[in-house]
């Protein structure tokens, strides 16, 4: 993505990107709703059919980089990490280096840590809070309720890259912490209703679409820091801090469900996680 599009671009380009990984999410919810009356492990079947379906897509029509399709490349862009190790052709390690020097992608990193955190808490026990043992019944009108926290996550991330891009101009900072701070309203007000209530859906939904939107401008924060020639770094490294607090964090979930006998103890932490990914997002700003 970064080799086809510059940074005036990319936010909006990062926001499209993960609202097809949102849009994902919200196929994987219907069809776990639909099919679920045919076994429970056709929920594993089809998304795995789908999968192969993708990988030959992405085979034919991918190009990695412009000239590959007969375009012109775009020109370089002001790469500073890359200019201060001096080299064009870095090592694998010095790539890494870079990446650990630069102390507002550190910090990035950090943030879309917690916020993977507090995705992962929303898909893995939102299901779980609205259906519990009736997650077997295929007419239960809860289950619709859950489909509303992925379209909120997808149509998140579209309008986040969009309002990093046109409205705060590339800086991917400030829209992050605005809606990693709606984040934590939506989904600590969770806490406080029940599972029938009126309110669930429109909530689940602006829950979703805050905690899930910085993605777009935490995944263009990259290139931006570290330049486009270290943006297959970047985002390697970013992904290893989302993938391990999300991992760490569903534990912690798990223990206090079963402490307090309530699912409704997944709010909080989501809450309290967009919040620490505010904080250390007001931290990674380009200097």
């Amino acid at each position: 993505l970064s080799n086809w599009w510059g940074k005036t671009h990319r936010g909006r380009v990062y926001g499209w990107y993960v609202f097809a990984a949102g849009m994902s999410s919200v196929l994987t919810f219907v069809m776990a709703a639909t099919v679920v009356g045919f076994g429970w492990r056709w929920i594993f079947r089809l998304p795995v059919i789908l999968m192969l379906v993708g990988c030959v897509v992405f085979w034919l029509v991918i190009r990695e980089k412009p000239a590959n399709a007969g375009f012109k490349e775009l020109e370089d862009e002001d790469d500073a990490e890359r200019a201060r190790a001096g080299d064009d052709d870095l090592k694998w390690w010095q790539r890494y280096v870079a990446g650990f020097k630069c102390w507002p992608f550190l910090c990035g990193c950090g943030a879309i840590g917690f916020q993977n955190l507090a995705r992962y808490g929303l898909l893995v026990w939102v299901p779980v809070h609205f259906l519990g043992e009736n997650w077997k019944d295929p007419d239960s009108p809860q289950k619709w309720i859950a489909v509303a926290l992925p379209v909120g996550m997808a149509m998140g991330a579209v309008t986040a890259g969009w309002v990093s891009d046109r409205l705060f101009r590339g800086r991917r900072a400030a829209p992050v912490i605005w809606f990693l701070l709606l984040a934590s309203v939506f989904s600590g007000s969770m806490y406080f209703i029940g599972h029938t209530s009126v309110l669930s859906m429109p909530l689940l939904f602006l829950a979703g679409f805050f905690v899930y939107g910085p993605q777009s401008a935490l995944w263009a924060l990259g290139p931006d820091l570290l330049g486009k020639r270290l943006a297959g770094t970047g985002t390697g490294m970013m992904n290893f801090f989302a993938y391990l607090l999300a991992g760490l964090g569903e534990p912690l979930i798990g223990t206090l469900i079963e402490n307090t006998g309530s699912t409704h103890m997944v709010f909080p932490v989501v809450a309290t996680s967009c919040v620490v990914g505010a904080t250390l997002m007001s931290f990674a700003r380009k200097k």
